[in-house]
């Protein structure tokens, strides 16, 4: 009954004694008291969150440098349980979790803005794009002077002059980045393969404006697009890609005659 009302509060309790009495009643057994019992857990339920918190923190506190940062900010959000609020006991450790979490906040995104600006400044666009649209806390925009660069970058990645491989690589990255709707190319490529009006048609969504020059116009109720899978990214490169052919044998070279001086 407690992981019950842990899990979904005294409604999953009713319902699981609900349960066990029809089962007993098909047994011929006689059933149990619900009322009593519900009106324990209820008795029980706020020792049995500052129970469970009390677990997931000590769990924590083991790995605080290491430990996932969604894990870390579950069990600060958990801490804000109105139930876990009434006791004063908690404040200490509440605190302490919460100035762990910024401080892991502030230093991986420390790291992430290193990441991206050493791979802008090296040019590798596509992992830029990639990295600007994992910002550790949701909703982080690269500074300024970076993301200019950025853009400017992507831009050249989109020239005209640009394969449509080339093209597909790019704008799947740069459809989930935070620039995907300030990124307008001068043109299409002079040659637009398939592949390449499918992802323009796949992303449109998330890059409206590109969409246009290929002629695609956007459902209002279209939902955003997702990620290729890694495993489905590899297919598509592989498709299609000829196998290396074995060199051509060439026959020995037949001596020069010598002549008898």
């Amino acid at each position: 009954m407690a992981e019950q009302a842990l899990k979904g509060g005294i409604g999953a309790v009713r319902r699981a004694v609900t349960k066990q009495n029809d089962q007993l009643v098909k047994d011929g057994k006689p059933k149990i008291n619900a009322d009593a019992l519900v009106n324990l857990v209820v008795e029980l339920l706020p020792r049995l969150r500052v129970a469970e918190w009390h677990d997931s923190v000590d769990a924590v506190e083991k790995i605080l440098d290491t430990v996932d940062l969604r894990d870390l900010r579950a069990v600060v959000a958990k801490s804000n349980d109105p139930t876990l609020l009434k006791d004063p006991s908690l404040n200490e450790k509440r605190d302490a979790l919460r100035a762990a979490l910024e401080r892991r906040q502030a230093l991986d995104m420390q790291h992430w803005a290193d990441d991206l600006r050493a791979a802008v400044d090296v040019g590798r666009i596509v992992a830029a794009l990639k990295i600007s649209a994992q910002p550790p806390k949701a909703g982080s925009r690269p500074a300024d002077d970076v993301r200019a660069r950025l853009i400017a970058l992507t831009l050249e990645q989109l020239s005209p002059l640009s394969s449509s491989d080339r093209w597909v690589v790019v704008l799947e990255a740069l459809a989930f980045a935070p620039i995907h709707n300030e990124v307008l190319p001068t043109a299409i490529p002079g040659q637009v393969s398939p592949e390449l009006t499918a992802t323009v048609q796949r992303l449109a969504p998330a890059i409206p404006r590109i969409a246009a020059l290929f002629g695609i116009t956007v459902d209002g109720k279209a939902q955003m697009p997702k990620p290729l899978r890694p495993e489905w990214r590899d297919k598509k490169s592989k498709k299609g890609v000829p196998r290396d052919k074995p060199a051509a044998k060439v026959p020995p070279a037949t001596p020069a005659p010598t002549t008898d001086n």
